[in-house]
Order: structure tokens, then sequence, then C-alpha cells
């Protein structure tokens, strides 16, 4: 049986000496012994994590980015460098994460980078060093937020190029990065998106609240928030480029799909028996003297308007309730 730790502390096992304090928020302790954390080649570095006392119930965002100030998620970070640790599942059509007891956790560093706002960032200058966060799991907890200094040797730095230019829209209207929208349970949307360098972009769902097929979003849940992440490569004379696009996450609505507007004195006939959501109609007369109600099949009776209300159950975090009034002209 796999062993699991309940402490809550982060320990990174590598292989000299050094110990680091924690963050001001942080409620755990996080010690380093790194391989190594300074002096590294400004043009992109490995730095090989061994996790210890990993946290039970979330997994971990790291990232390379600029120090944060105190008490504060880092927001100023390469995002291109992020690794996702953690014990759960995969996400669909995102890479699976990293182990903390089976894998060699591997983050690449670079001396400067460009952050998600287009700020530039120069190591050099900047104090920048590895952040750790619980992940999506736990995106307003910063009991886990730490932050490891690292330095770089003087030296040229991979040339930095002004990112990439993106562009959402849906359905016509420019969708803003960074703002959250409404996305509703089993109402695919599609990202129409532009680059200023012409290069392909990928989607990335960085939650499993929502899945992506393509340029197509589905939200999986009916309550919640989902991040759509979408990057551009770049090209010769552009760097890469990933913009955020989140979304709270709303009820779905159910229905039934077209149903008859007239019938004949002395047929029978049948509506739908399920929403689109898979839950079962009841139908209920409220004109018995018109129509009667067996199930789905309406038997009419004489000429008028048989009203019916139809209903369906709801389901708690995906779905509402359905309610709607059905009705049917009879005739001779």
């Amino acid at each position: 049986m796999k062993k699991r730790y309940t402490t809550g502390i982060v320990a990174l096992a590598v292989v000299l000496g050094a110990t680091f304090l924690p963050t001001a928020n942080a409620a755990t302790t996080i010690s380093a012994q790194s391989s190594p954390l300074t002096n590294l080649d400004p043009a992109g570095a490995d730095i090989h994590l061994g996790l210890q006392n990993f946290p039970v119930n979330h997994g971990l965002y790291i990232s390379e980015g600029v120090q944060p100030a105190s008490g504060a998620h880092a927001t100023s970070l390469f995002d291109q460098s992020t690794i996702w640790v953690s014990e759960s599942p995969a996400i669909p059509n995102f890479p699976a994460p990293l182990s903390p007891t089976k894998s060699d956790v591997k983050i690449h560093v670079v001396g400067a980078f460009t952050n998600a706002a287009g700020t530039a960032v120069d190591c050099h200058i900047a104090v920048c060093g590895l952040f750790f966060r619980l992940d999506h799991t736990a995106p307003g907890d910063t009991s886990e937020d730490q932050f490891f200094p690292i330095t770089f040797k003087a030296g040229a730095s991979a040339p930095v190029l002004a990112p990439d230019t993106i562009s959402v829209s849906v359905n016509g209207s420019v969708v803003p990065a960074n703002v959250p929208g409404t996305l509703a349970y089993r109402a695919p949307i599609t990202f129409v998106v532009t680059t200023g360098s012409g290069a392909a972009v990928t989607l990335t769902s960085f939650t499993p609240e929502c899945a992506v097929s393509g340029f197509v979003i589905t939200a999986l849940k009916g309550a919640g928030q989902c991040d759509i992440a979408v990057a551009s490569p770049g090209n010769a004379t552009v760097g890469p480029k990933t913009s955020h696009y989140p979304f709270n996450l709303a009820l779905g609505a159910q229905s039934a799909g077209p149903s008859k507007a007239a019938a004949k004195v002395g047929k029978t006939i049948s509506l739908a028996k399920e929403t689109n959501f898979g839950e079962k109609i009841t139908y209920k007369t409220m004109t018995p003297k018109i129509c009667t109600v067996s199930a789905n099949s309406i038997k009419v009776h004489k000429s008028g308007v048989c009203t019916l209300v139809a209903t369906a159950s709801s389901r708690s975090g995906l779905y509402s309730a359905y309610s709607s009034k059905v009705a049917l002209t009879v005739s001779k």
C-alpha cells in the first residue's frame, strides 16, 4: 500500500546542504538541498527535485517566477516552466501530473522570460525563484505557498522576444483574457482564435471541470470554475504566449425537444420520454375532458386545446429542474 503523509510539509531532497526558511504566510516549512539553485545557466537549466511529506488532499503547481509580496500568490510567472505534481488522475487533454513519489520531478528555468502580462523579467535584476502553491483543487488556499530564490551566473540569457498576441472570440464576441465568463453544463462553446504571429495555438483545460476537444470547450459540471489556457509557441520574431480564460460554471438547462402542436380526436400521440440530460419526463393533463395521460402517451377525446404540464427532476451540481407547458390543438 502506498504510504501517505499527513503533515502537509513539503521537502525538496537534492544534493547540496542548503536550507531555506518558509515564506511568512506559509503554514508549513520547506527545506531544500538544491541541485543546485545558484549559478545556473541563464540560457536554461534543469532543477531536479525529490518530494517528501507531500500534501495528502491536493497537488502542487511549481513555477519559476518573481518573488511575490508576503501573503500573496506569485503573479509574475514563467508559464512555460509550470509543472503539476499530484497523485490525482490525469485531466483530459492535459499532461498527466508528475508523481511526487515515483518520478523525477524536473523543472526547467531560464535567466530571462516574459510573464503572462507581457512584462519582460531579467533574473539578474529581479529576485527569481521556484514558487510552490496548491493546485486547482484549492485555488484560494495559500497554506503551501513557498518561494525558493535561485540565481544565474553572468552571461547571456536566451533572447527575450516580445510575446505573441492572442485574440479569442465566441459567436462573434471578443472574450477577454483573465475575466471570468459564464459557461453552462454541457452547453459547448467554440473558441475562434487568432494570433499576431499566425502560429497554431493549443487549448488546454487546467481544471477537470471542463473538457477541451480542438477548439470546443464543454463544462462537465454545473458549479465551480474552469480555466482554459490558449498557448501560442510564437515564431522567430515573437515569443511564446499563454492567455487564460476563466469561466464560472452554471447549471445546465434541460429541454425536451420539439413537441407536437396538433392532434385529432380519438388519436393517441407520444411525447418525449426524457430530457436532453436523460431525466424522465412526467406529464400531467390540465384539461382531462379533452385529453388524458398515460406515461408519455396522450389520448385525445374531444376538440379544443389539450394543456399539459411536463416536469423532470434536477440533479445537484449539474442541471436545474425542467418544467414546461405543452398545448395541443385538437380537431375532429
